[in-house]
């Protein structure tokens, strides 16, 4: 059976966020809030467009298209393998007609 855990007043303390259990044998704390922390890597996203047109594609959308994750397609990249991206600010995209050719369709 799985242990129920139950708020408890914060006391002298003054920590709102402390837990226990039931039985009061094991006293933690936590924070209220914890969020988890991104990757850094971009997820991948359907394009609007399709190859044949023109257009760019974000660093979602190649890895859409070509079915890699993130990591290798930028290992693709160090390694020549793959043509650089052109940068707008921070975000990386490219001419659909460079990932066209980049793939060989």
């Amino acid at each position: 059976m799985p242990e129920t855990i139950t708020r408890v007043a914060a006391g002298t303390t003054g920590n709102p966020s402390a837990y226990t259990t039931p039985d009061a044998t094991a006293a933690t704390s936590a924070t209220a809030a914890v969020t988890k922390r991104r990757s850094g890597h971009a997820r991948v996203r359907t394009p609007a467009i399709p190859l044949d047109m023109p257009g760019r594609y974000s660093t979602g959308n190649v890895l859409a298209v070509t079915g890699w994750s993130a990591s290798t397609l930028w290992n693709r990249i160090r390694d020549k393998r793959f043509p650089k991206p052109q940068y707008d600010g921070r975000r990386a995209w490219w001419p659909t007609s460079v990932v066209r050719e980049a793939l060989g369709l």
